[in-house]
């Protein structure tokens, strides 16, 4: 396959086109096509996604994706809708919305669904965002909407992050809800080793043991950098 591109007079991606070889006809044959738009400020808010049909020989809608954003320009939500060629009308499909703090961090984001039989959007995610007093982000909490019990947000898995004195991360933890228990129970610790230059050299991801300070290495990664 191939994929050609084009950028508009600001240097900003207006079109990704995608091709396929065809070994009898030895042809490119176009698969499928994104359109990019922006708005003044240089913001994308529009992809537009294409797939060739060889009957029509053009290009039919597939789905977009539009983003909007606050005055200071952050992104606040992402709506993608698919194409229903037989009905000729766009269905939504998707959307997350986010939240921001006074600084600009994203604080809380939301994930939903169209439901296109009664025609609105069902909560299916919630992710909070902790920052500490240097602004690293610290934790990150998922939670996911209950429908059948208690119509409300609960709590699924939970990373926590910890930096050293110069804001380096060091150590994270995955954990995840226990719901009998009412507590968070952590699933893997991944632990951080940096060169000098700030960049990470080893990943060490252990589980919990049979006591609190007690950690079983399972895997681990490592990091070479050229010159």
């Amino acid at each position: 396959s191939k994929n050609e591109f084009r950028f508009d007079q600001n240097d900003n991606l207006a079109r990704e086109t995608s091709f396929t070889w065809d070994s009898d006809e030895e042809i490119w044959v176009p698969d499928w096509e994104e359109i990019f738009s922006f708005n003044q400020n240089g913001e994308l808010i529009l992809i537009s996604g294409y797939n060739w049909d060889e009957i029509s020989v053009d290009w039919l809608p597939d789905y977009i994706e539009e983003y909007l954003y606050d005055d200071k320009g952050n992104m606040t939500r992402i709506t993608v809708s698919y194409r229903d060629n037989d009905e000729n009308v766009w269905v939504y499909y998707w959307k997350d919305e986010y939240i921001y703090d006074e600084q600009d961090r994203v604080i809380r984001e939301y994930a939903y669904s169209w439901e296109p039989w009664d025609e609105i959007w069902y909560e299916d995610w919630m992710t909070e965002y902790e920052y500490d007093g240097n602004g690293n982000l610290e934790t990150i909490v998922f939670y996911e909407w209950d429908w059948e019990d208690e119509e409300d947000w609960v709590p699924d898995a939970r990373y926590r992050q910890e930096y050293d004195g110069d804001n380096n991360l060091v150590n994270a933890f995955h954990e995840e809800w226990n719901e009998e228990e009412e507590e968070w129970e952590i699933y893997m610790k991944i632990e951080y080793e940096l060169n000098q230059e700030g960049k990470i050299v080893l990943m060490l991801f252990s589980e919990p043991g049979d006591t609190e300070d007690d950690w079983i290495p399972v895997t681990r990664m490592v990091y070479e950098y050229d010159n």
